[in-house]
C-alpha cells in the first residue's frame, strides 16, 4: 500500500510517498512491514490523498522514523540485503558488511551471484521467476566472504515492487553453529545405529501413533526388506505377527514404562519364538522393542522337560518293580522256611 501526503516546516511544504510492503514468513503469514519514504515532486498526487494526514507528519518526525528504521536494520544480527531483479545488491546492512568482510561501498558493487555459491548467472533468471511467483522463498545456501571463506546461511527472501521496480529483500542467518549441532547429532545417531545393528536381535522403534520410526539391520534382513521400508509404516503392515501387534497396542495403552513377553512370529514362513523386551522413552511418546530369538532355547527346554518327565516315569516304574521284587523275595524266604520246618517235622 502507498500513501501520498503533504508535509511542511517553516511555511514550506513538500510531498512524500509512504510505501508499506509486508514481510512474509515461509508459511505466507505476515512477519512484519517494510516501510520506505520517497520525496515526490509531482503535486498531482494530492488527488485521493487522506485529508486528515495533511498536517500530521512533520519533517523532524519523518527523519526520526527513517533513522530508527536504519538503526534497526544495522543493529540486526542477521544479514539483510536488498537486490534488484538482475541480482545487483542495492542495500546491505552492517551485519552483512561485517560477516562478509566488505565495506559498504564495495558490497554495493557486487551481485548475489558474487557472494552466493547457490546461484550462477545461468540459473538466476529462473530463481527470480520462482521468487516472483511464490512471493517468498526459504532455503539454505553458502555465502563466500571477501577472504574466500564459506559462511553457511539460511535465507528468507521476499519479492516486492516499489516505484515500478522489482526488488528482493533477503534476510540471511548464520547457521554454522546449527550445522555443527546437526552434524554432532547425526554422528550420535549413526553410532547408536551401529550399536543396535550389532545387537543379535530384532530391534524396532515405534511411535505412540503405532508407526515404525526405524529398525535395525537384523530385523530388516529377517524379512528381506530394506530398513527404510519400515519408516512411517503402521505396525502390523507385514501381517506376520498378530501377537506382536497386540503387545505394541497394549503397551502404549498402559502406563507401564517397561514390559517383556514371549511372542511367536512368522519369519519367511517359519514360526519362531521371541522374547520381546520393550522400553518407553521421550515421555512415553515412543518405545524401543528388542526381540531375542529363543526358538532353539524353547525347543531345548521342552525337550529337557520331556526328558525329565520320562525319567520320572521310569523311576516310578523301577520303584514299583523293586517293591514287587521285595515282596516276592519275602514270600520265597517264608516258603523256604516252611519247607524246612516240614522236613524237620
Amino acid at each position: 500500500a502507498s500513501i501520498a501526503e503533504q508535509i511542511g516546516c517553516n511555511g514550506d511544504s513538500e510531498w512524500a510517498k509512504w510505501s508499506f510492503q509486508p514481510w512474509k514468513n515461509s508459511d505466507s503469514s505476515i512477519g512484519g512491514l517494510i516501510i520506505s519514504i520517497e520525496e515526490v515532486a509531482d503535486q498531482t498526487l494530492s488527488i485521493n490523498r487522506p485529508q486528515k494526514l495533511t498536517s500530521e507528519f512533520k519533517i523532524p518526525q519523518l527523519e526520526i522514523r527513517s533513522e530508527l528504521t536504519q538503526i534497526a536494520l544495522d543493529s540486526a544480527a542477521d544479514i539483510v540485503l536488498c537486490t534488484r531483479s538482475d541480482g545487483q545488491i542495492c542495500y546491505a546492512n552492517q551485519a552483512a558488511c561485517h560477516l562478509l568482510g566488505y565495506s559498504q561501498s564495495d558490497i554495493l558493487k557486487l551481485t548475489v551471484i558474487d557472494i552466493d555459491s547457490h546461484f550462477s548467472a545461468a540459473d538466476w533468471p529462473a530463481h527470480w521467476r520462482e521468487l516472483k511467483h511464490q512471493s517468498n522463498l526459504t532455503f539454505e545456501s553458502c555465502y563466500t566472504t571477501k577472504g574466500g571463506a564459506s559462511l553457511p546461511v539460511e535465507v528468507k527472501v521476499n519479492y516486492l515492487e516499489y516505484a515500478g521496480c522489482e526488488y528482493g529483500w533477503a534476510i540471511a542467518r548464520d547457521i554454522c553453529d546449527r550445522q555443527v549441532a546437526e552434524s554432532t547429532l547425526l554422528e550420535a545417531k549413526e553410532q547408536l545405529q551401529a550399536v543396535l545393528d550389532a545387537v543379535p536381535g530384532l530391534v524396532s522403534w515405534v511411535s505412540s501413533d503405532l508407526r515404525y520410526l526405524g529398525v535395525n539391520r537384523h530385523l530388516a534382513a529377517a524379512y528381506q526388506l530394506p530398513a527404510e521400508i519400515f519408516n512411517g509404516q503402521k505396525v502390523g503392515f507385514l501381517e506376520t505377527s498378530p501377537k506382536f501387534n497386540d503387545l505394541v497396542y497394549d503397551f502404549f495403552a498402559s502406563r507401564e514404562k517397561k514390559t517383556s513377553k514371549e511372542v511367536t512370529a512368522s519369519i519367511r514362513g517359519e514360526n519362531k519364538t521371541y522374547l520381546i523386551v520393550a522400553q518407553k522413552y521421550q515421555k512415553s511418546t515412543a518405545a524401543v522393542f528388542v526381540g531375542l530369538d529363543i526358538t532353539e532355547r524353547k525347543s531345548d527346554l521342552l525337550a529337557l522337560q520331556k526328558s525329565e518327565q520320562s525319567l520320572r516315569e521310569q523311576a516310578a516304574k523301577l520303584e514299583a518293580m523293586l517293591l514287587v521284587l521285595q515282596r516276592t523275595q519275602t514270600q520265597l524266604i517264608q516258603t523256604e522256611k516252611m519247607s524246612s520246618l516240614g522236613q524237620l517235622v
